[in-house]
């Protein structure tokens, strides 16, 4: 363990610690003059089965200075601060085979802006990959609002395809405005590598300024040997406007 400081850096330190069972971990931080802090951990957990967690934190805080500026407005409040937090972590089974993924991120400027990311991968021993990401937001300038996430799976890779044949995948994004506008998107697609049969889908919502809403709707499917169907409509305040449909085999 160690710490000291000075009139010109402000304050710092930093300190390593092992455990009995293996477990080890180290953190440094620092504050500087103006209240500013920042700290940093990082290290390895001895789990249950001989299992291991590589993991790390970085997070602080800033003062958010008289005078700075963000997207064209300028702050002359005092105690206004910024705040962010970054974890990751791996996830090791007792063979050293790496079984997953997840890392995340906060954070908030000060002046309203606040978010949250999230990412995960998971590997399966038989080679499954799964995947997934979301995204949250909001800014009280304009009172925007947002939600976006996806996800995909992969089949294990092989000669033909060393990255994994792909087996479906997702999306979604939610959201609002100041100006009264909503929108609610979804897609997906699913694919049997097998027999080549799959499907698509894609939904869209949206509610204007003026309150009039729109929907259009579509999809996809198909067996592999010849056959398939896709179709779509869209409707505007309740009454369909549109439609198609087509098909073979």
């Amino acid at each position: 363990e160690a710490w000291g400081h000075d009139d010109i850096h402000g304050r710092w330190g930093s300190r390593t610690e092992e455990l009995a069972d293996g477990s080890r971990w180290s953190e440094q931080w620092g504050e500087n003059k103006e209240g500013d802090i920042w700290c940093s951990k990082a290290g390895t957990t001895v789990c249950e089965k001989g299992n291991f967690e590589e993991w790390a934190v970085h997070c602080g805080q800033k003062n958010v200075r008289i005078g700075q500026e963000m997207d064209g407005e300028v702050n002359y409040e005092e105690g206004k601060i910024q705040t962010w937090k970054e974890t990751w972590t791996k996830t090791f089974e007792e063979d050293g085979r790496l079984a997953g993924t997840h890392a995340e991120k906060v954070g908030d400027n000060g002046f309203g802006d606040k978010w949250t990311e999230k990412w995960d991968e998971l590997y399966e021993r038989n080679g499954l990959t799964q995947k997934w990401a979301s995204k949250l937001g909001r800014k009280d300038r304009t009172q925007d609002d947002w939600h976006e996430q996806w996800g995909e799976k992969r089949a294990p890779p092989d000669e033909h395809d060393p990255n994994g044949r792909f087996l479906e995948c997702w999306a979604e994004k939610t959201g609002s405005n100041g100006y009264g506008e909503r929108w609610h998107d979804m897609w997906s697609e699913h694919l049997d590598p097998m027999s080549g049969a799959g499907k698509k889908m894609c939904n869209k919502w949206r509610v204007n300024a003026d309150r009039s809403e729109r929907i259009e709707r579509s999809g996809e499917e198909w067996d592999g040997k010849g056959w398939y169907q896709k179709g779509g409509e869209t409707l505007i305040n309740g009454n369909k406007v549109d439609g198609w449909h087509d098909r073979a085999g």
